[in-house]
């Protein structure tokens, strides 16, 4: 992976970002069902990478048309490269009008512990896609692990806990 030219937030397009919004979102909800656990050996991993596979089909399964459904009524924007388009670093998701933040996402490698070198362009990244919204008063239905990995989680934002229950009507 290359260093990211933080790129532009572009519309969301499911021609072009479907597979990996679709994945990551999906993801991020089953990673909150994952075990908390660093594996310590190749048996222990491979056992950790067997329960988190099963875990995410099993939320893929429950949770598919409310996932496909969110693609197609949420604002969704996502962050590509500014040279090529083609390469997508991240994305964020609210409700129409941007009251509720549904899912901030970057890369993986941008916000890993270990990548130091590469934190002050995540957290650039972060700021192009919330820095409007950082101030407000706003509801969350996602875990946004790349926020909180990054320490950049808004302590205004709360957790709604009923915004779901509309969408599925």
């Amino acid at each position: 992976m290359t260093t990211p030219d933080l790129g532009k937030l572009v519309p969301y397009d499911p021609a072009q970002h479907e597979g990996f919004v679709l994945q990551t979102w999906v993801r991020s909800w089953a990673s909150a069902r994952y075990p908390n656990t660093t594996p310590h050996s190749e048996e222990d991993r491979k056992q950790l990478s067997e329960a988190r596979t099963n875990i995410f089909m099993g939320v893929w399964d429950k949770y598919r048309d409310l996932a496909l459904r969110l693609t197609r009524t949420e604002l969704i924007k996502v962050l590509v490269d500014t040279e090529d388009e083609n390469i997508v670093w991240g994305w964020i998701a609210t409700s129409p009008d941007e009251s509720v933040v549904h899912e901030v996402v970057l890369k993986y490698k941008l916000t890993a512990r270990h990548e130091h070198a590469l934190r002050a362009t995540a957290m650039k990244a972060v700021r192009s896609m919330v820095g409007h919204l950082a101030s407000k008063k706003i509801g969350r239905t996602g875990e946004l692990r790349s926020l909180k990995a990054l320490g950049m989680l808004p302590a205004n934002w709360y957790y709604d806990t009923v915004y779901f229950a509309g969408a599925q009507q």
